[in-house]
Parts: structure tokens; sequence; C-alpha cells
């Protein structure tokens, strides 16, 4: 039976994977030996932390007459802006570029969530 004692030590290779494979959609073996070195509360607060986007905010140049540029910062409700579905599909290889190509409980988190 599992012990409920907190670790103490380095996660390990076993359980650094683990944790990764869980908990976010993507890494590299030099981040699996870096997690592998901490302990668990760093782990865990590491992949816990906001993470800056790899690919910056999508721009949409169209339509020509009145671009809608940079609309997810925008205070503007989504359905002011035309082009939605092209929007959307922007907005799901953004998100997605980013997801994968970080090490972040937040995306895999909103992802499950939103299914």
């Amino acid at each position: 039976m599992a012990s409920l004692n907190p670790l103490t030590g380095t996660l390990g290779l076993r359980k650094a994977k683990h944790l990764l494979r869980r908990a976010t959609f993507n890494y590299t073996k030099e981040q699996l030996d870096l997690f592998a070195g901490m302990t668990a509360t760093a782990a865990v607060s590491s992949i816990a932390t906001n993470p800056t986007n790899v690919l910056a905010e999508p721009y949409d140049p169209l339509p020509s007459n009145a671009p809608d540029g940079f609309w997810l910062s925008s205070g503007a409700h989504p359905n002011t802006f035309s082009g939605n579905a092209r929007k959307r599909s922007h907005i799901t290889a953004w998100w997605w570029y980013n997801a994968i190509n970080q090490i972040s409980l937040k995306h895999k988190l909103s992802f499950f969530f939103a299914y």
C-alpha cells in the first residue's frame, strides 16, 4: 500500500517521468533529467507557474478594410469580430503550439476541464 508520507528526496527518473507525462503534453530528455534532480515540491511548483507564451498572440490582418488585429487582448466581445471561424482556428493552433512547447500544468488542466 502506498505511503501518505511526503517525499523528502529527489524525484528520480521514474517519478519525474510519471509527473511530466501526467501534467504536461510534451517534455524532452533534458527536462526529464532536470526534474529527476528536483524535490517533489520544487517540481510541482515549477510546473504550476504561469508560463509566458512561446508563440506571441496571433494577429489577424483581415478584413483589410477594418483589421481586428490583436483581438485576444482587446476588451470587445468575441461575437463583434468578423471572421470568427478563421479566428478560432488561429487560436486553436496558437494554444496547441504553446501547450506542446512548454512544461506547464496550465495547458493540460485547461484542456481536460474544457471537455
